[in-house]
């Protein structure tokens, strides 16, 4: 499904008055899968382009003009935070607030039909050629893991997609040597979502190994805390994408003081 106005009307299809399109779809491929005795759908398969602005243009598009960067940093956070309405026409006209777009679609699979899969098959939130689309990615992936999606595609806007890409290798290879995030969720929170977000996992192969994405959406430097509730590291690396460049580089971290570390995290990083 393409779209917001695909999601709930099937572009203004005219028997809309059905209902929420995508209930309508998931309540029908639940009861046909219950006719013929097997499961029928595995994944409900959305596209997401974040309709947000900043206020003059979409952050999709190829601007990186510091209203559309200020609002492209926060975008992401459409997927998940109740707290958080972004500027465009879904929060206006169609939710009348926060978009949680995650949730929103749990809550209709579990409704509709249990057990089925949520995927993000095209994606961006663009800057790919900025620090902005990285911050962006960055936070759409730790979304997306957290959320349980069971599967995202990254969508190129631009012919110049580096810093989208530099998010990606956070995760997937930061030391350019195929260092991954891990693949068992933990725990992590931060005081202040709209300035700093992070994202934690360890290994379930039980290497004692924890992986950390801490995300400072704001343009300039701001001092962290970052406790590790109660882990001893016995070693510490850190990488970093930013403003610096489109790749992970090392970034070592300062000395480790009882319970985590005291941080500078550097503007769109």
């Amino acid at each position: 499904s393409y779209g917001w106005n695909g999601y709930t009307t099937l572009q203004d299809a005219p028997d809309k008055a059905k209902g929420d399109f995508l209930e309508w779809y998931l309540d029908g491929m639940r009861r046909a899968s219950r006719t013929y005795g097997r499961r029928l759908l595995d994944a409900l398969d959305l596209h997401y382009y974040s309709e947000a602005r900043g206020p003059s243009h979409r952050v999709v598009d190829d601007r990186n003009d510091v209203d559309t960067v200020a609002a492209r940093v926060q975008s992401a956070r459409s997927l998940y935070d109740p707290t958080y309405t972004e500027t465009s026409w879904i929060s206006q006209w169609s939710t009348n607030g926060p978009l949680v777009v995650i949730p929103r679609m749990r809550a209709k699979i579990a409704a509709k039909y249990p057990g089925t899969q949520l995927a993000f098959m095209e994606w961006s939130f663009g800057g790919g050629r900025h620090p902005s689309g990285a911050v962006a990615t960055a936070d759409a992936l730790g979304a997306f893991g957290r959320g349980g999606v069971f599967a995202a595609a990254y969508w190129d806007l631009t012919d110049d997609e580096r810093y989208a890409y530099a998010a990606l290798g956070a995760y997937r290879n930061f030391d350019n040597a195929g260092a991954k995030f891990g693949d068992v969720a933990v725990n992590a929170a931060t005081s202040d979502v709209s300035r700093v977000q992070v994202y934690a996992a360890r290994d379930g192969a039980a290497t004692g190994r924890v992986t950390l994405v801490v995300i400072n959406r704001s343009p300039g430097p701001t001092a962290a805390t970052l406790n590790v509730g109660g882990i001893l590291p016995t070693a510490v690396r850190g990488f970093r994408v930013g403003t610096t460049g489109a790749t992970p580089t090392s970034a070592p971290l300062p000395p480790f003081v009882s319970s985590g570390w005291s941080i500078n995290l550097p503007g769109h990083s």
